[in-house]
């Protein structure tokens, strides 16, 4: 949550790292002679951001507060939650990706764009289809000490969410280069051999998908060993079981390596989580 006390400091910083009153400027919707210019309602976006708001409805109420007068320097509220609605579902997502990059781009600079875990500091991108009222696109952020979106790629018709995203994940690695991402994670929809490949082959990312899907061949030999009590470290099963302090729940976890994935150019590790 940004200090109110901090809004100036906050320009200031954005307009230095990254020139975003430049960027705004060349944002477009697809109304027609808009009172309130698309770049006002991408900037309330940020202003989001900045205060933690989960909605367009609590922007608009924010923004008619002392805070959000005083970040667009007026006496009235800059735009309204239907205004930004309808603003946003017609956005060129062209004029937005270069603000997105240039801010990924700062951060990374800064050092925010690594996570460290236990075995060591991954850069971890996650790719997922997300819907905007009828604006329906396909996302990819990289998480590090903060969460940071990336890029964005619209999905053009229901359920063609991966085509979309095959297409954003390779503009990303061909705009940040080989060795920006370590690995990238996604949900069941991605448990499929052409991304585990396009991953492995041509981006050079390793790979971590969850699903809950159990009738896929290669999860139910998996699971066939891992509740076989004939089975264990000898066979290469390492089984682990501890405390999620955040969570406050016991775990169990079942992993072995080598299992072949119908059409997938190289083995999987799988693992069982409780």
């Amino acid at each position: 949550m940004l200090d109110t006390s901090k809004i100036p400091d906050f320009h200031k910083f954005c307009e230095s790292q990254f020139h975003l009153d430049t960027h705004l400027e060349t944002i477009k919707d697809s109304r027609e002679s808009p009172q309130i210019a698309p770049s006002t309602v991408a900037e309330a976006v940020i202003f989001m951001g900045a205060f933690g708001l989960g909605s367009l409805l609590q922007c608009d109420q924010t923004l008619r507060t002392e805070s959000g007068l005083l970040w667009f320097g007026q006496e009235t509220p800059a735009v309204s939650d239907t205004t930004m609605s309808r603003s946003l579902e017609g956005m060129d997502i062209s004029t937005i990706r270069p603000i997105l990059s240039a801010g990924y781009r700062c951060a990374r600079d800064a050092g925010e764009s690594q996570w460290e875990g236990v075995l060591g500091t991954y850069r971890v991108g996650i790719v997922d289809g997300s819907s905007f009222g009828q604006f329906q696109a396909s996302c990819f952020e990289i998480v590090g000490q903060i969460a940071m979106m990336v890029d964005v790629e619209k999905i053009v018709k229901r359920g063609k969410e991966l085509p979309a995203s095959y297409t954003l994940l390779r503009r990303v690695n061909r705009e940040l280069g080989r060795g920006a991402v370590d690995v990238v994670l996604g949900d069941g929809l991605y448990f499929n051999a052409p991304f585990f490949n396009l991953n492995l082959e041509e981006l050079h990312w390793d790979v971590l998908v969850k699903t809950d899907d159990a009738r896929r061949d290669v999860i139910v030999n998996a699971m066939g060993l891992f509740q076989s009590p004939s089975f264990g470290a000898a066979d290469g099963i390492v089984r682990a079981e501890g405390i999620d302090l955040d969570r406050m729940c016991e775990y169990q976890i079942c992993r072995a390596d080598g299992f072949a994935m119908e059409g997938a150019s190289a083995p999987a590790t799988m693992a069982s989580v409780r």
